[in-house]
């Protein structure tokens, strides 16, 4: 959603699919769609696995780290995407309570996720952004149906996702900035894992 909606607001197509040629992962194709989501026109970004070469759905945090490190992206590209990949991995080795260079990514080492991610980071450097304020999340509350992935922790249900989702968003609201989150250089990111 966010690679679209960047574009949607003026960042490069065309730079964003030649720059994620760089990355050496199983064969994708990207595909660009316009469409109405309740009554909004907006576009849709999906990234397609190549069905003759199935993808590989988990991989280790270090193994994401060495393949966009090996890239050869532009460097605030590079430190964008890592310090992104970071901050879901340190939440994800507090949940499970391992180092984080042990973390193994289910969704998130997902082809499609890892292209999403990179897609951002690119599509930032294109439109230029040198600063992202945003005010606090609201925290709210989730109820999972019945069709969500669930876990078993100590005899409770619970997404997987929310947790790791809840703590990064905790670590964002608890920036020192008053009702405005601001980032400088796009250093919020890199700002709030040096606070874990």
């Amino acid at each position: 959603m966010t690679v679209a909606a960047l574009t949607d607001a003026g960042a490069d197509r065309n730079y964003i699919e030649e720059e994620l040629k760089r990355i050496k992962l199983e064969p994708f194709a990207l595909e660009w769609n316009r469409v109405i989501k309740r009554g909004i026109s907006s576009l849709k970004f999906d990234v397609i696995p190549d069905p003759g070469h199935p993808p590989k759905h988990h991989r280790h945090y270090s193994d994401i780290v060495q393949m966009i490190d090996q890239g050869g992206f532009q460097e605030r590209i590079t430190a964008l995407s890592l310090a992104i990949f970071g901050k879901i991995a340190a939440a994800e080795s507090k949940i499970h309570g391992i180092p984080v260079d042990k973390v193994n990514f289910h969704e998130v080492g997902a082809i499609d996720s890892i292209v999403d991610i990179l897609g951002i980071a690119l599509a930032i450097e294109s439109l230029g952004v040198d600063k992202i304020m945003s005010s606090p999340i609201p925290l709210g509350s989730v109820r999972a149906n019945k069709s969500a992935r669930m876990d078993t922790i100590s005899h409770t249900m619970m997404h997987m996702g929310m947790t790791m989702t809840m703590d990064i968003t905790i670590r964002i609201n608890e920036l020192p900035s008053g009702k405005a989150v601001q980032s400088s250089e796009l250093d919020c990111f890199i700002w709030a894992e040096n606070r874990a």
